[in-house]
């Protein structure tokens, strides 16, 4: 996988791009589904397969498996460590794009990744859904806010973002026990986004 994406790394530089980040093809065996890459348009967030190409050009990527040269680092800066878990990697990707580097998935570098602690059925379809604990919604709600805030989050996110956030309060507080504490963490990382806290979350 790594040789993959240094050879990818190598031939895009050669061709002029300023390439900031190369990530693996992402496949959960528990689905057999691999995910693809996304990028974003005029009206939100879109996916796209490889089929064919050696890279897909994308605007996130997931901190596993992600290839980061240190002179990136050194201009883009390292992760905020104040979102602690969740969205640490949209922040980094959006704010690597808005410094003008380049993201690329890879598509003969592949590695098996499976997202979340379990995976269960949306109601009256085939499609599925990753299940974490309960408190890591507040971290993605939170950190959702605190995004927002940035002047690299563009405009297409956080409409794509509004929208996730609604489905996800409505689908895992009615059909994912267990409900009133899912709900809970949710408002919580809501509140805490608009008063701009940071870290991890201290519980009593």
């Amino acid at each position: 996988m790594v040789e993959s994406m240094l050879t990818v790394e190598a031939s895009l530089t050669a061709s002029g791009k300023r390439v900031g980040a190369l990530g693996p093809v992402y496949h959960d065996p528990r689905l057999g589904k691999s995910w693809p890459f996304y990028r974003m348009s005029c009206f939100g967030v879109r996916g796209y397969e490889c089929t064919g190409e050696d890279t897909v050009p994308c605007d996130f990527l997931i901190s596993s498996g992600t290839l980061v040269r240190m002179p990136v680092i050194d201009e883009v800066g390292p992760i905020n460590e104040g979102y602690f878990l969740e969205h640490v990697d949209t922040e980094w990707s959006l704010r690597a794009r808005f410094h003008g580097f380049a993201l690329f998935g890879v598509c003969n570098a592949h590695m098996n990744h499976m997202l979340g602690d379990d995976t269960v059925r949306v109601p009256f379809s085939d499609h599925h859904v990753q299940i974490y604990q309960p408190y890591r919604h507040y971290y993605l709600f939170r950190n959702s806010m605190l995004l927002w805030r940035e002047r690299h989050a563009r405009l297409p996110w956080k409409l794509n973002e509004v929208r996730r956030l609604l489905a996800r309060i409505l689908y895992f507080s009615l059909f994912v026990p267990p409900r009133l504490e899912r709900l809970r963490f949710m408002v919580l990382g809501i509140w805490h986004g608009m008063l701009g806290r940071i870290g991890p979350l201290r519980t009593r």
